[in-house]
């Protein structure tokens, strides 16, 4: 993906009909991190399968 911001996921999803949940507690954990350090392998899961739906979504 060439745009990786939000906005741009969001109308992907929205284009594919895909569901958007939103999740605060999922929000506050991911805004808590810091930045260059690893991510906690239960969020680092979740961010791959996003990742990977939204690239799946965009190559369609």
């Amino acid at each position: 993906m060439n745009d990786l911001s939000t906005p741009r996921w969001i109308q992907i999803v929205k284009d594919h009909g895909l569901p958007i949940q939103e999740d605060p507690d999922l929000v506050d954990a991911l805004s808590r991190l810091e930045t260059e350090r690893q991510i906690p392998e239960e969020l680092a899961q979740l961010i791959m399968e996003f990742y990977t739906m939204m690239e799946q979504a965009e190559h369609e």
